[in-house]
């Protein structure tokens, strides 16, 4: 088997490294770059909550720039992805609009999540258990016949009366 099968490339959003990640088990993956976790938000690169407010958000930003700007790490390409990834964050998360746009974006992959998480695993008697709902339903069906079957009868025997 591939070992590439059933995998995807997802960017980190840190450092904006590729990482082939199984889609099921991104909420456990670290970028193998930075080593951060790969389904960080917006809102973890900067350490805030979604309910901080802009101006903490602009406090983390100018703290973050500062430390991965490219003047300040010279040569150093992963310091250069880290203050794109800060700065594209930053985009989004002070507009309000787009801001708005992400955190549903967020909304409904937690919703997903939820819903994958809860449903039923296959489990080995699956197979078994559908057959014998299919007996059962057999059964049932046939006693079903039978008391039609009896119901004639016995509508048949009062008419010969």
């Amino acid at each position: 088997m591939d070992h590439d099968e059933g995998q995807v490339i997802h960017v980190c959003p840190f450092c904006r490294t590729m990482n082939r990640v199984n889609p099921e088990k991104l909420h456990q993956a670290v970028c193998g770059m930075c080593k951060n976790r790969l389904d960080a938000t917006y809102y973890d690169i900067f350490g805030i909550s979604q309910d901080d407010s802009l101006h903490d958000l602009k406090h983390r930003y100018h703290a973050l720039t500062k430390m991965w700007h490219p003047d300040k790490n010279p040569g150093d390409m992963h310091a250069a992805e880290v203050f794109k990834s800060i700065n594209h964050a930053y985009r989004i998360l002070s507009d309000p609009h787009a801001r708005r746009t992400y955190d549903l974006t967020l909304k409904k992959h937690e919703v997903a999540q939820i819903e994958h998480e809860s449903r039923e695993p296959d489990h080995p008697n699956k197979e078994i258990d559908d057959k014998q709902f299919q007996l059962n339903l057999m059964l049932v069906l046939m006693i079903v016949c039978a008391l039609v079957m009896i119901f004639i009868a016995l509508v048949l025997v009062r008419q010969v009366r």
